[in-house]
C-alpha cells in the first residue's frame, strides 16, 4: 500500500492501480488519505471484468455473438447490424443471428427477439444467380479478409486489420 505523505499543510498520496497512476491531495489527515486509497482500491477491484473469456481467448466472431445477445434487442436498426455481423459469422460456420420483431408496447425499449440458427443454406432465386455470382466474385477479397478477421482473437485485432475490410 502506498504511504500517504505530508505536502504543505495537507496530506497526499500517489497510487498505481492496474497500471494507472493516481495522485490525490488535499486531505486534512493521514487517516483520511489512507481511507481514500482504500476506497479507490476497492472500486478498482469491483470494476468491470473482461466479458466472456477475455480478449485473449475470445475471437471477434464470438464477441459479435455476445454483442448481438446483449445490445441488438434494444436497437431499432438491429436488422441492419445483424446482416453486417452475419457476414463475419458465416465463414466461421458459427450460428447466424435471426431477429423477430416484437410488438412495441408503450414505453418499451425492447424491439427485437434475438436467436441464433445453425448453418443454413441461403436460397437464391434463379433470376438472381448470375447477378449474385458476379457480386460474390467482386467481393471475394473482402470476404476472405472478414473470415480472417472474425477468427482472430480480440486482443490481436488492430485498426489496420479493420481498414483492410
Amino acid at each position: 500500500m502506498a504511504k500517504a505523505y505530508r505536502e504543505g499543510k495537507t496530506w497526499s498520496f500517489r497510487l498505481r492501480v492496474k497500471g494507472q497512476d493516481i495522485y490525490r491531495t488535499g486531505f486534512s489527515t493521514e487517516a483520511a488519505a489512507n481511507q481514500a486509497q482504500a476506497e479507490i482500491r476497492q472500486a478498482s477491484a469491483q470494476s468491470a471484468q473482461p466479458s466472456g473469456s477475455g480478449p485473449f481467448c475470445t475471437s471477434l466472431g464470438r464477441a459479435f455473438m455476445q454483442y448481438a445477445k446483449e445490445r441488438l434487442p434494444s436497437l431499432k436498426g438491429a436488422d441492419k447490424d445483424a446482416n453486417r455481423i452475419n457476414r463475419y459469422l458465416r465463414p466461421l460456420g458459427l450460428p447466424t443471428i435471426q431477429l423477430e420483431k416484437l410488438d412495441a408496447a408503450a414505453g418499451s425499449t425492447i424491439y427485437w427477439k434475438v436467436s441464433f440458427v445453425g448453418k443454413t443454406e441461403r436460397v437464391i432465386p434463379n433470376s438472381l444467380k448470375t447477378h449474385r455470382a458476379k457480386l460474390e466474385e467482386q467481393s471475394s477479397a473482402s470476404q476472405r479478409q472478414r473470415a480472417a478477421l472474425a477468427s482472430m482473437n480480440m486482443s490481436d485485432v488492430t485498426s489496420h486489420h479493420i481498414q483492410q475490410c
